[in-house]
């Protein structure tokens, strides 16, 4: 039998997966857009945007693994074995986000870097 705090937890990391993987799939084509559109100014706040996320993945992801380490050397809070496992696939998960985000945050960079190389070898010649 599932206990309610581990159903909840099932609901969070269903809501949280079915919700992060179209944002972060319109991001990477607000990235193709700006780039195409060559907007710098765009691109730097699209990279500022990431990088919260990034912040914020990873620190949902350090809660859940700290809970996990909670549960598993208190054993007196009683929690099932489930909630434990559930919270450490919630942990794995947001570690993942927190990778594709940063991957794209660094994509953004390159190309605005690579952009304003290419601006200042013009302006040289």
């Amino acid at each position: 039998m599932m206990s309610t705090l581990t159903a909840l937890m099932m609901t969070l990391l269903t809501m949280v997966t079915f919700c992060m993987i179209p944002r972060i799939g319109f991001d990477w084509l607000r990235f193709r857009e700006y780039a195409k559109e060559d907007d710098r100014e765009k691109l730097l706040m699209l990279q500022r945007q990431e990088n919260g996320w990034v912040i914020r993945h990873l620190a949902c992801a350090l809660c859940a693994v700290a809970l996990v380490v909670a549960m598993k050397t208190c054993p007196n809070l009683g929690q099932p074995e489930r909630l434990a496992a559930v919270t450490a696939v919630y942990a794995v998960i947001s570690f993942c986000f927190a990778l594709v985000e940063s991957i794209l945050s660094q994509r953004i960079y390159q190309f605005t870097v690579s952009r304003m190389e290419a601006v200042k070898q013009r302006s040289d010649d």
